[in-house]
């Protein structure tokens, strides 16, 4: 289904197409590769702890041999007693004797393997017992005793302390995969063995910190391929290590391979429950695959955890919102507790959810875009910018317009038609793409040959777009978002411009006091109905909106009740925006229309679907009255008012893209003009076609309209067959008046900085925009 333009600020969501630029901030570096990776006194740990192992061998080991184990280990210091180490060393090594002993072993520790083979007489290079091999790696000779270790190992396959030596001189060569295979063999054939144990986790973590940078260093350069092997690895390496398991998960989400990806998921949480980030990672592949209430699961168990984390909070708040729970969604905005928070990101998203709460006044959320203005105000740098800009009332203006919307999203099919028909000897049009560069798409490529300047400002910070903004000279500048998803308020918060305007994207006061005009028009914001509620001054044209459908219109069809013999009413506004009065209201109308059928869209899942039956049940509507659809593409979507005969709206957050698209496709909607803008958006889109009709005033008289229009199908066919061409043929609401009233309120902006005076609330009339089309217009 198609949305109004309005939608909570979120991050973006873990889809397939986005895990892979979600993995370089899902990996972790592990705990164990922020500790020094040193094994200088390895070898003597396991050689101290190993002496029991050696007698147990049966090797002469004398008393005098044991008492001096340190002070040999150290090396010779002086002639005298290099010739006792070396007497001892021979009694201890009788098979190679005292020559031999001397060519091995060279003057101490730290002789390299390589040294001793080569300086040791070839008939004497083999050990009969570990004892031996024990003492010869005491002094450095690795090698020696890697080759030695195998061959007795052919022998005795399972004897432990053969295995730990192979392994620990394995690792001094810096054969860390070999030692570590030798190590956990070890460890299998010792496990009470805690030099064993020690080692092994040595050289797992020295080949860790390895291979988590080949990890890493993959991840960043986006080769998620080649991340998988040292991903895998990691796990094979321990485990036990959680963070291991949650890499590869990761890993393997953003290469799409999800049953891995959850196994490994689950095997992270089950060994750290308690991790809030393993939580979350798991969430989010569980999202990404379709498993939705599973995946909220995990985001509740983790708000429980640590209920600060904005990121997590946001997507709890959405999901609230999208079960049309807006009072949920804004305890989660909230972090769980009663005053606002202090993110501003989770403030602006309050802001949307307060709108769409039926419990909160046009006062209360008044009050609380006003907070979020002077948090907003006390946050950003102020007066930093200064704005040399020719004060000429009559030259060419630049004016930027900021949103990240610009791709397949409704607000590009309100800009784009006044775009394409503002004239560019007065409007220099200069936009700035804030979405992420990965959500551009054919739209968005439609879009920017109208634009005289173009530039994909998604990886600039607020800041960095304030200074850009100002460094480009622009003198009036848009923002297209209000609190809705992506908007860069703080960026406005700066005034890179000398006049900034809201428009389109939402219908609340942004709250800035660096916000100087709402621009609207006498529909959607009647004479004296909505001032008090802003902070913006209002700039009224005879019409702010337009509409530009995406794609082809399929026919308009014969009105459905004709043949079915009974009404289908219909709602494709989103979830969120139905509250108990709305359900209420509707109620009412099924009463009163007792053998009418509702059919509602954007309802995508089972859960969704039974508690609206059950909250129409509970109103006396059967289950069987109600019809379902999900939210579905655009040709779907459009083929759908085939079958609805008349749309009931909702508030006190009212449609805007599906109003005009029920309307092109010959369906009246029933909408109720309330005591926020918010209530108006759907009575401005019928106010501009002369539609008033159809726009109540109170609850009752909303009833009372839609009974009325299900009860004479004769009019009800004659509208629909009519409406398309009065939808798209009305003078006022064609691109070239819309863009004419726009460069005249844009130049009265600009006439009034040029004098040093402040933004006022103003008019455009139609009488002057008539005279500026082609040809006129009645």
């Amino acid at each position: 289904m198609c949305s109004t333009s309005g939608r909570p600020l979120m991050p973006p969501p873990a889809l397939t197409a986005s895990m892979q630029a979600l993995a370089p901030s899902c990996i972790c570096r592990p705990s164990w590769a922020d500790g020094p990776v040193s094994g200088t006194d390895w070898p003597s740990t396991m050689a101290r702890r190993s002496w029991a192992r050696t007698r147990a061998a049966g090797s002469a080991e004398p008393a005098s041999a044991r008492a001096s184990w340190r002070r040999d280990s150290m090396g010779p210091d002086d002639a005298a007693s290099r010739a006792a180490h070396d007497a001892r060393r021979a009694e201890q090594f009788p098979l190679l004797g005292h020559r031999a002993v001397r060519r091995a072993v060279g003057p101490g520790p730290g002789t390299d393997g390589r040294q001793c083979r080569t300086r040791m007489p070839k008939e004497s290079k083999k050990v009969a017992s570990p004892a031996d091999l024990q003492q010869l790696f005491n002094w450095g000779c690795f090698d020696l005793v890697k080759r030695n270790a195998r061959s007795l190992l052919k022998q005795r396959p399972a004897d432990g302390s053969l295995w730990l030596l192979l392994g620990a001189s394995q690792m001094r060569l810096g054969q860390d995969e070999d030692a570590a295979q030798a190590l956990r063999r070890a460890v299998q054939l010792l496990p009470a063995d805690a030099a064993a144990a020690a080692l092994l986790a040595a050289v797992s973590q020295r080949l860790g910190v390895a291979l988590f940078t080949q990890l890493n260093e993959a991840v960043l350069a986006g080769q998620l391929a080649q991340a998988l092997v040292p991903a895998r690895r990691l796990v094979e390496l321990n485990e036990a290590d959680a963070t291991a398991h949650s890499n590869l998960a990761v890993i393997l989400g953003g290469l799409g391979q999800w049953s891995g990806a959850l196994e490994h998921g689950q095997r992270a949480i089950a060994l750290a429950p308690e991790s809030f980030d393993f939580l979350i990672k798991q969430a989010a592949l569980l999202g990404a695959c379709g498993r939705a209430e599973e995946s909220l699961l995990l985001r509740r168990q983790a708000f429980g955890l640590c209920p600060d984390n904005v990121d997590n909070n946001l997507v709890l708040a959405q999901a609230s919102s999208v079960l049309g729970q807006a009072a949920e969604a804004a305890y989660y905005c909230r972090g769980g507790r009663d005053e606002p928070p202090q993110d501003l990101r989770a403030l602006s998203s309050l802001l949307f959810y307060l709108s769409l709460d039926e419990g909160c006044s046009p006062e209360q959320v008044y009050a609380a875009h006003l907070d979020y203005g002077r948090r907003v105000a006390a946050a950003v740098p102020q007066d930093r910018l200064a704005h040399g800009n020719v004060r000429d009332p009559q030259r060419r203006l630049r004016v930027g317009f900021v949103s990240a919307d610009l791709r397949q999203h409704p607000v590009a099919g309100f800009i784009a038609p006044v775009w394409a028909a503002l004239d560019p000897q007065q409007v220099e049009v200069c936009v700035y793409a804030v979405h992420a560069e990965n959500l551009a798409d054919a739209t968005t490529e439609q879009l920017r040959p109208l634009a005289a300047h173009w530039v994909d400002s998604g990886a600039l910070s607020d800041s960095e777009l304030a200074e850009r903004i100002h460094a480009d000279g622009i003198d009036i500048l848009f923002d297209l978002a209000g609190h809705t998803g992506g908007n860069r308020l703080q960026c406005f918060a700066e005034r890179p411009a000398p006049l900034q305007v809201t428009w389109i994207g939402y219908p609340n006061t942004t709250g800035l006091q660096t916000m100087d005009y709402a621009l609207c028009d006498p529909f959607n914001a009647p004479h004296g109905g909505y001032e008090r509620f802003y902070v913006e001054k209002f700039a009224r044209i005879p019409c702010s909106g337009t509409f530009e459908p995406q794609g082809s219109l399929p026919s308009v069809n014969e009105l459905p009740a004709l043949g079915a013999g009974r009404v289908m009413f219909g709602s494709f506004n989103r979830v969120e925006k139905l509250g108990p009065q709305v359900l209420a209201a509707w109620a009412r109308v099924l009463t009163a229309v007792p053998e009418a059928r509702l059919m509602l869209g954007n309802v995508s899942d089972a859960a969704t679907a039974a508690r609206l039956r059950e909250d129409f049940a509970r109103q006396g509507i059967a289950p069987e009255r109600l019809v379902f659809q999900p939210r579905q593409a655009l040709p779907d979507y459009l083929a759908l008012h085939h079958e609805i005969d008349l749309m009931l709206d909702t508030w006190p957050y009212s449609g805007g893209t599906t109003t005009n698209y029920a309307l092109a496709m010959g369906v009246p909607v029933v909408t109720l003009r309330g005591p926020s803008r918010a209530h108006c958006q759907s009575a401005g889109v019928l106010g501009r076609i002369g539609l008033h009709e159809w726009i109540a005033d109170d609850v009752d008289g909303w009833v009372e309209i839609a009974v009325r229009g299900a009860r004479d199908l004769t009019a009800l066919a004659a509208l629909r067959a009519s409406l398309r061409e009065r939808w798209a043929a009305t003078p006022r609401r064609r691109p070239e008046a819309v863009a004419r009233g726009l460069e005249l309120a844009l130049r009265r902006m600009w006439g009034r900085w040029c004098k040093g005076l402040p933004a006022e609330h103003l008019e455009v009339s139609w009488d002057e925009v008539q005279p500026l089309l082609q040809g006129g217009a009645a």
